[in-house]
């Protein structure tokens, strides 16, 4: 992207290993000093899968948070429309999912 002079502000990834997060890092930072930094998709993976993916990407300043959707709602999203679960019910599990995530973030960047 940046041989063709698209410079995004913020970069969406996937999870990444170490390597590849070192590797991420060094090309922002030499090809775009103005880029705010990346953030870690979900991509619909378990909330196990994503928090552990956290303790990856945590590590590197240029990862500064995470997007997800479909990882905090699919699951009550579909007891919800299966009637298994109520209105009141769905908005707590989403909130719970949320919230569980926003901690695990802050652990693994409060430890680095």
């Amino acid at each position: 992207f940046y041989d063709l002079k698209i410079k995004p502000d913020w970069w969406k990834l996937p999870a990444l290993q170490d390597e590849s997060w070192v590797q991420v890092s060094d090309v922002i930072n030499t090809h775009d000093p103005h880029c705010q930094g990346v953030l870690l998709l979900g991509l619909s993976a378990p909330i196990d899968s994503v928090r552990e993916s956290f303790g990856v990407a945590a590590k590197y300043n240029i990862c500064k948070g995470f997007t997800v959707g479909r990882t905090i709602f699919y699951e009550p999203a579909k007891l919800w429309m299966q009637h298994k679960i109520n209105d009141h019910e769905l908005v707590d599990s989403v909130s719970i999912n949320y919230i569980e995530l926003i901690q695990a973030w802050k652990k693994y960047r409060e430890e680095i």
